[in-house]
């Protein structure tokens, strides 16, 4: 649910300063929209939009003056040095491709470095190196119909549903929208105007709030999103298609009671916010092969590799795209072996139970098979 340099200001306004790169490189994308992998992009900042005392959107163009390509639902990750520590953050985008002017929303977080300096120090005008447009938190955009969606966000988690809710409303006519939306208080929800006037532009859009601390007059839920709330809002799941973007416990509870209500897995997409993993390729230095079943080829990966990297260098087909550990792009199952990854990562324990990794955060500690 999840990829600068950057020229600081602070509050105070002293001049800015340019902040050290992150030497980073990435491997290709299917969406590879920038033009150079390992040296990366810049992006400027245009404005800065206060959303709540804790989250504040950033609009962004590129320096180079060619658009950011990108889908409805995907993230940016940028490679910061903040007072001398190199850091890593992917944020959704907020806004969708028709609006022109791209936008990623960031909430701050308690103890949250890059959160807090965005919403604090960031300035207009700074240059922000970023990463290629990545996730997998899409729709099917070949599948215009008329589809009813359910989407169901936590907090910050309303960033890439808001993405989605312009994107499916402007390009779909004929589909729906249930948008649940738990927050603490009135004072906490993301975006409150715009869900507003986007549900009074299109009766296709119904958002349904849910609070811990609700004012009398406030209409909405009371409480936090479970079971009952979304049994309430979705009554018999037919063939409506989820999509959830939160907190981990509360997406966890909600997919057990959508697979209890008989709803099956591939209607279900689900998006965590959790912090890149941190490479260390340095402790994984002993070799073991790796068999990829499906392609029918074995290959010995090089000291600190990835399975990833590894199956690509092999000429292997395998689906990727964040490289990163935050998008599950590159999930795929591990039959035999002992697998080993870095975290954190996007998978849930319930997939890591089943045997999933991420390839790109994966290594080999026992000779693997694999299905892929």
């Amino acid at each position: 649910m999840g990829i600068l340099t950057a020229l600081i200001g602070s509050l105070a306004g002293r001049k800015q300063r340019p902040v050290a790169t992150v030497t980073n490189a990435q491997k290709r994308s299917r969406y590879d929209t920038f033009t150079s992998r390992d040296v990366g992009q810049y992006a400027r900042v245009t404005e800065l939009r206060r959303e709540t005392d804790d989250a504040v959107t950033v609009f962004l163009e590129r320096v180079d003056g060619q658009p950011i390509a990108y889908r409805a639902g995907q993230f940016l990750t940028f490679e910061l040095n903040i007072d001398g520590q190199d850091l890593r953050r992917a944020y959704s985008f907020s806004s969708c491709p028709t609006d022109g002017r791209p936008c990623i929303t960031v909430k701050r977080i308690e103890d949250g470095r890059v959160s807090t300096w965005v919403n604090e120090r960031l300035s207009v005008g700074a240059e922000l190196k970023v990463g290629r447009p990545s996730g997998e938190f899409v729709v099917d955009e070949s599948a215009v119909g008329d589809r009813h969606y359910v989407f169901i966000a936590g907090g910050s988690g309303i960033t890439p549903l808001m993405s989605l809710s312009r994107d499916i409303l402007g390009r779909e006519p004929g589909a729906r929208i249930d948008l649940i939306y738990g927050n603490r208080d009135q004072q906490s929800i993301i975006f409150a105007d715009s869900l507003e006037a986007l549900a009074a532009e299109n009766e296709r859009l119904t958002v349904h709030h849910v609070l811990e601390k609700k004012p009398p007059k406030f209409k909405g839920h009371k409480g936090f999103v479970n079971r009952k709330v979304l049994e309430s809002v979705v009554g018999e799941p037919g063939d409506k298609v989820f999509y959830l973007c939160g907190p981990a416990a509360m997406m966890e509870s909600l997919v057990k009671a959508l697979k209890d209500m008989g709803v099956p897995s591939e209607r279900i997409k689900t998006e965590r916010f959790v912090s890149l993993a941190t490479p260390n390729k340095g402790e994984h230095t002993a070799v073991y092969p790796i068999t990829f079943a499906e392609s029918g080829r074995t290959v010995t990966p090089e000291p600190g590799q990835t399975l990833l990297e590894a199956g690509l260098d092999a000429g292997i087909a395998l689906e990727y795209s964040c490289t990163m550990g935050g998008c599950g792009a590159c999930k795929v199952r591990v039959t035999k072996g002992t697998p080993v990854m870095d975290e954190p990562n996007c998978l849930l324990e319930e997939e890591k139970k089943d045997g999933y990794v991420l390839a790109c955060v994966c290594y080999a500690d026992s000779e693997l098979e694999v299905e892929a």
